[in-house]
C-alpha cells in the first residue's frame, strides 16, 4: 500500500513540476515547440526521480507507517491548487462579470 502511495506522490510532483516549468517556459500563448516540451518533461523527470530515490522519501516509502499516504494527500491537495490557479488564470478578464455595475 505504501508503495502504491509513495508512486502516486510522484506522480502528483511530476504534475507540479511540469506546471511550473510550462509557466517559466512558455511566455505567450502560443503553442509549446518541441524543445520547449522537452525542457518541460525533463525538468518533471529530474524533480520526480529526485525525490523518488532521496534517503528520506525512499524510507517512507518502504516503511508500514502512514507516512506514504501523508506524503500522497500533501501532493495531491498541492497539485489540486496549482490546476485551480491554472484554471483560474484561463478566464478572460473580457467573460467575468463587474458585480458593481
Amino acid at each position: 500500500m505504501n508503495a502504491i502511495a509513495s508512486g502516486i506522490t510522484i506522480l502528483f510532483l511530476f504534475w507540479s513540476v511540469t506546471h511550473f516549468a510550462r509557466k517559466m517556459v512558455q511566455k505567450d500563448i502560443n503553442a509549446i515547440t518541441k524543445s520547449q516540451l522537452f525542457t518541460i518533461m525533463a525538468a518533471g523527470v529530474v524533480g520526480a526521480l529526485a525525490y523518488t530515490f532521496s534517503d528520506s522519501f525512499w524510507y517512507s516509502a518502504v516503511e508500514g507507517e502512514v507516512y506514504a499516504l501523508s506524503s500522497m494527500f500533501t501532493a495531491l491537495v498541492f497539485w489540486a491548487i496549482l490546476k485551480w490557479e491554472h484554471e483560474r488564470g484561463c478566464i478572460s478578464p473580457l467573460l467575468v462579470r463587474d458585480e458593481r455595475a
